[in-house]
């Protein structure tokens, strides 16, 4: 718990206070009565509850995330006789369905991790701290994580050489921007500004800093592992996860979840701009683009990464963990908890679902 401790210390050895009584924090002696667990005992016991909740907070999302789109467009169709006539066909107007998903993903995301973050009762500020960074950080962290996403991509690419050596194939998480014009601005809204401000909030803010009393460096890597899991697909998981795993860190670092916003939004819109572009460019000029590109972010990466190495001697440390259990002790605890066995099933079933047959 982070503002109230869930158990009493003003009754005698042996008894309990029944109204603050935890039976998980207990173990039964003979002779001396109900005693406190070991403390390495209790933070495994801790670790595990967070690591449930916020399984049950990710399914909570995937149950909301699949009936709420079809309940919005059923009132859509019902309230709304000018789109009545879509509901035969199942289809409803692009600019409908961005519209949809907008509001279907700030509910389905927003609520379940609002209820983990309340009932642990995490202080917003310490959750979400928005406290404006330093720019001289922000911009060199963007080139890094566009760097960084870039040496990721060669393992996406391995990934899905060998699903086509299968004859097998899994499409990415772009799509291409639509034609008419209020429906792109919507989309881009869904594609860049959303994540960048929702995802961060739930990923880098409730789930990394409600696990940073485990340690910075256990929190970074848990809340980016969820992060990347959520993507549902495996040519995705590597960026995802390594881009997750800079942002994760400057978050830390900066002590501000806008130094996440800022870099998830340029991450976002890039990415766009570069699938609008290589549709754009002939065939015969793709790769060209392509390496000019790759080139581009591993030279302003590096660069970027020499400044900040250069100017702030102390950016690329953290704070050892405060914590009784080693780190793979850690690992072991949250990744077998029943919640998170339960999410990575669930998003490895969907992984599966998107790969298809090239024949």
């Amino acid at each position: 718990m982070y503002n109230n401790e869930p158990y009493s210390g003003s009754t005698a050895p042996g008894e309990i206070n029944p109204q603050r009584y935890n039976p998980q924090e207990y173990t039964y002696v003979h002779g001396l009565g109900f005693t406190p667990l070991p403390a390495v005992a209790r933070e495994r016991h801790a670790l595990r509850r967070s690591a449930n909740s916020i399984g049950i907070a990710f399914i909570g999302y995937l149950i909301l995330a699949t009936l709420l789109p079809s309940l919005m467009a059923a009132l859509v169709t019902v309230y709304l006789p000018q789109f009545r006539y879509f509901n035969s066909s199942g289809f409803l107007p692009d600019i409908i369905y961005q519209g949809i998903t907008f509001f279907t993903t700030i509910l389905a995301m927003g609520i379940p991790f609002a209820i983990y973050a309340a009932s642990i009762h995490i202080p917003v500020k310490r959750a979400i701290p928005l406290k404006m960074p330093e720019l001289s950080i922000i911009f060199p962290a963007v080139f890094i994580c566009l760097g960084a996403s870039t040496v990721a991509s060669v393992s996406s690419s391995m990934i899905q050489n060998i699903l086509s050596n299968l004859g097998l194939y899994a499409a990415g998480n772009v799509d291409a921007l639509p034609v008419e014009r209020t429906t792109s601005v919507l989309y881009l809204i869904n594609s860049v500004l959303l994540p960048a401000f929702l995802e961060e909030f739930i990923f880098r803010g409730i789930i990394l800093h409600s696990l940073r009393r485990f340690g910075d460096g256990f929190a970074i890597l848990i809340s980016s592992i969820l992060f990347a899991a959520a993507h549902g697909n495996v040519i995705v998981f590597p960026v995802a996860l390594v881009v997750g795993l800079c942002i994760s860190y400057f978050v830390v670092r900066t002590s501000s979840l806008w130094t996440g916003i800022i870099v998830h939004f340029c991450y976002n819109g890039m990415s766009i701009f570069l699938n609008e572009l290589y549709s754009a460019v002939p065939y015969e000029f793709m790769l060209l683009v392509d390496s000019l590109v790759t080139a581009l972010y591993l030279i302003l990466g590096l660069i970027s990464l020499i400044y900040l190495v250069r100017t702030r001697r102390d950016m690329f440390s953290l704070k050892p963990a405060q914590t009784l259990l080693n780190g793979p002790a850690k690992l072991k605890t949250f990744f077998f908890s029943g919640g998170i066995i339960a999410v990575f099933v669930i998003y490895g079933l969907m992984a599966l679902l998107n790969i298809s047959s090239l024949y």
